[in-house]
């Protein structure tokens, strides 16, 4: 019997063994047809996707070679006047005189009723007995100090941002110095038979917002020319550009916007400096460029032709302020690049089907790289431990001076939601979030939001924008941080910020326009507390001025009325 077992034994083996052979050999041939299907059907795909876009884009040249229509420009939205009130820190002095010196006061700040602010009129208690009130004298002479230091600290970041546009400028004439050595030092070649092989690279470097950038245009053998902006020129160059040739170009410039994380608005600036370092800078070339790799990329665009030059135009969900517009289709279009006032634009009312109008929303953080300011340092007077220094990248404050003031359905408050719901710069977040957590940890709700308000109020120099910018401008948080004055809605946005991020409370932004223009903000806390609120969703939100001189949640700044104020909840 153990001669049998020995026997068989192998035989078994080689039978048990031949149906996972067997197994396995059927998985191979599986997976392989499997890969060889997946690869068909992503050929048929792709194949099917350049059909579909090359039969639109002939479609769309047609079109163009229409007569264009004459559109009267819609008056575009006034932006709101800075009306800011001066907050209560600047008058905070004012509580504690003696009622022989009202009258002195009075000349200070004639606007206010001193007798209702020195009896606790408005709904205010009497100040903490933290603050440590100085003399009018005094007041003043260290608000003329910090004057002179913040007027000091921007003609600093001018100068800065001035050497900071030369040296740019010298690095790009470097460049195009050294291609153009390498060119001249190129040996002269006899006449040869013309290479049918594929293009070479041929680079495009430019820089946008101090970033470094790169596409290859190696594919495309002549650059674009247009004769002039009548529509069939214009039609014949949309059929050029759909050509095979543009497409590695495409696919650069779509690989840059993932790559340096651009919002919609930064992607169209992105692509224009990128067109316009390729054919000349203002060009009509640059601009027909711009407009079409921005529609094949999704968006909605018109062309348009006024006096010779060429117009692109952008549909937009928000309504931009300070800018006339034109009404095509139901959707309003903004001239991209200049601003034309009232004046009738010749323009191609098609489109593509799905195209998406742009939006405002930065959803995105730009990845630019980095040129740091100077260190800033903010502290709270009454809490020593809130102490934040940041240096704010100033790429990125340039990126921001471009950016256009808008809202949407003419709500103002979504104006400032839209700044107060971008995320805040990965760097800042890096080098003030760890500070901050670290002093506000283990601290309740309350105390937490009275040291974050009381970093608000104290820190920074307030002033008018119309004094600062000639007109009323909103900041990012990050804006706030590098510039030296700010005033009640950039510090409401700044105050937002943190709050979400630092303590993870729902927040509010609280709009009160009974006499004066003035933005606060609301948070909700999840323990009980006392003081001002607001019922929203079901919800109190107690209110918190980041530009009252009191640091307390549920404290109305003076003269405000709760009832009339307006509020939008932040994401």
């Amino acid at each position: 019997m153990k001669a049998l077992r020995q026997l068989f034994a192998p035989v078994c083996f080689l039978l048990c063994l031949f149906p996972a052979t067997a197994l396995a050999q059927d998985d191979d041939d599986f997976f392989a047809d499997a890969d060889a299907e997946w690869d068909d059907f992503t050929l048929d795909a792709a194949r099917e996707w350049e059909e579909f876009r090359a039969q639109a884009n002939a479609e769309y040249a047609a079109l163009l070679e229409d007569a264009w229509k004459e559109f009267e420009s819609v008056k575009g939205l006034t932006r709101p006047k800075d009306q800011n009130k001066i907050p209560l820190d600047y008058i905070q002095h004012i509580m504690v005189v003696s009622p022989a010196q009202v009258s002195k006061a009075k000349t200070t700040n004639a606007r206010f009723n001193i007798k209702a602010v020195l009896s606790g009129g408005f709904g205010l208690t009497r100040p903490d007995p933290a603050f440590k009130h100085k003399s009018v004298r005094k007041l003043l002479k260290e608000e003329r100090r910090q004057r002179r230091e913040a007027e000091r600290l921007a003609q600093k970041q001018e100068r800065q941002r001035k050497q900071q546009e030369r040296a740019e400028a010298e690095q790009q004439e470097r460049i195009e110095a050294e291609q153009q050595q390498q060119l001249a030092q190129q040996p002269t070649e006899q006449p040869q038979k013309p290479d049918m092989s594929a293009p070479k690279a041929r680079l495009v470097n430019y820089m946008f917002y101090g970033t470094p950038m790169q596409v290859n245009v190696g594919d495309i053998r002549q650059p674009l020319k247009l004769k002039s902006v009548q529509p069939h020129d214009v039609a014949e160059a949309w059929r050029t550009c759909a050509g095979s040739e543009y497409n590695a170009l495409l696919c650069d410039l779509m690989e840059l916007r993932e790559k340096h994380n651009l919002c919609d608005w930064a992607y169209l600036l992105m692509l224009n400096e990128a067109a316009e370092a390729y054919l000349g800078k203002g060009s009509n070339e640059a601009i027909f460029l711009t407009a079409f790799i921005y529609c094949q990329s999704g968006y909605r665009i018109r062309l348009g032709q006024s006096d010779g030059k060429l117009l692109m135009l952008y549909a937009c969900q928000n309504t931009i302020y300070d800018q006339d517009g034109y009404m095509l289709d139901g959707k309003m279009f903004y001239v991209f690049g200049q601003q034309q006032g009232q004046l009738y634009l010749s323009a191609c009312e098609q489109g593509f089907e799905k195209e998406q109008s742009l939006s405002l929303f930065v959803d995105k953080q730009p990845m630019l790289s980095a040129n740091n300011a100077d260190t800033r340092t903010i502290k709270s007077k009454l809490y020593p431990d809130m102490e934040i220094k940041v240096s704010v990248n100033q790429n990125l404050i340039r990126f921001y001076d471009n950016y256009p003031s808008s809202c949407l359905q003419d709500n103002p408050l979504t104006r400032w939601a839209l700044y107060a719901n971008k995320p805040m710069d990965e760097s800042v977040r890096q080098q003030i979030y760890p500070t901050l957590q670290s002093a506000l940890k283990n601290l309740s709700e309350y105390d937490a939001v009275c040291r974050l308000l009381s970093l608000l109020q104290s820190g920074f120099v307030y002033e008018f924008d119309d004094k600062v910018w000639g007109h009323d401008r909103a900041f990012f948080p990050e804006e706030t941080l590098y510039y030296p004055y700010s005033d009640c809605e950039d510090r409401a946005i700044l105050f937002s910020r943190l709050v979400r991020d630092l303590l993870g409370l729902k927040v509010a932004l609280i709009y009160y326009d009974a006499n004066a223009a003035h933005l606060a903000t609301a948070v909700h806390f999840n323990e009980k507390i006392k003081g001002d609120a607001f019922i929203i969703n079901g919800e109190n939100f107690f209110v918190c001025d980041p530009t009252n001189g009191d640091p307390r949640p549920g404290v109305t700044m003076y003269e405000e009325v709760n009832e009339k104020a307006q509020f939008i909840l932040l994401d």
